[in-house]
């Protein structure tokens, strides 16, 4: 789905326009275990993101890990899960001295398991997070692949990935409105922006989830990060 808002001007001097949209992702690709819908697991664990682009979030010093993490565990929890608060899956690992999210998805599964106390795992691999800009045009992309591992027996029990693109561009026929166009296409590449596309991935990413059973649900735990 493509979400797109647009808008046009006249000036004295010539014209402007302006378009912005969201590529809504609509995700196709992804496995379920019948187990998953059979026998749920009660506590679930979201491990650190691994961040396969290399790139940072620039602004409030929030790393990509940290954006694309929270927004997923955002749209988790509204599956009905167990899902344990990420800043004790994080102080457990610690604890065992491990803190490298290239180094925690290194060790065996029932390792993980045994140290988070969870049923099932999530492992997260950030597969894009970048801004473009070029003048009268600029581009957020958030994508991400992630699975649901059982902790005991190793099992695939869910994995999905996708990327969400949001694009900003324009025309003018005049020098102000050049600057009009140039000045909304760097408002686009804000922080919040970059939230909004990751909330945007894991909204229809998650619909591939099935929901735990109206016995398996449990109280939500508090959202962290909200955009409309």
């Amino acid at each position: 789905m493509f979400l797109v808002v647009g808008c046009a001007a006249a000036t004295k001097e010539g014209a402007v326009g302006v378009v912005q949209g969201i590529k809504q992702a609509t995700t196709t690709k992804h496995k379920v275990s019948s187990r998953l819908k059979e026998q749920p697991p009660r506590l679930v664990a979201i491990l650190p993101f691994v961040n396969k682009t290399g790139n940072q979030a620039e602004e409030e010093e929030k790393g990509a890990e940290y954006v694309v993490r929270t927004a997923f565990l955002n749209h988790f929890v509204t599956r009905r899960y167990e899902t344990q608060r990420l800043v004790v899956t994080d102080r457990l690992l610690q604890e065992k001295g491990l803190v490298k999210p290239e180094e925690i998805v290194k060790l065996p599964v029932a390792r993980l398991g045994e140290i988070t106390k969870a049923d099932a795992v999530i492992y997260g691999e950030i597969t894009h997070f970048n801004k473009i800009y070029v003048g009268l045009y600029a581009q957020i992309a958030v994508g991400a692949q992630v699975r649901m591992v059982d902790a005991q027996t190793g099992d695939l029990l869910w994995e999905a990935g996708d990327v969400s693109r949001s694009h900003s561009g324009g025309w003018a026929t005049d020098p102000l409105g050049l600057l009009i166009v140039l000045a909304s296409n760097a408002y686009a590449l804000r922080h919040i922006e970059v939230v909004r596309s990751s909330e945007e991935l894991f909204r229809d990413l998650l619909e591939t989830l099935p929901r735990a059973s109206i016995g398996e649900a449990v109280k939500l735990p508090t959202v962290m990060m909200l955009v409309k």
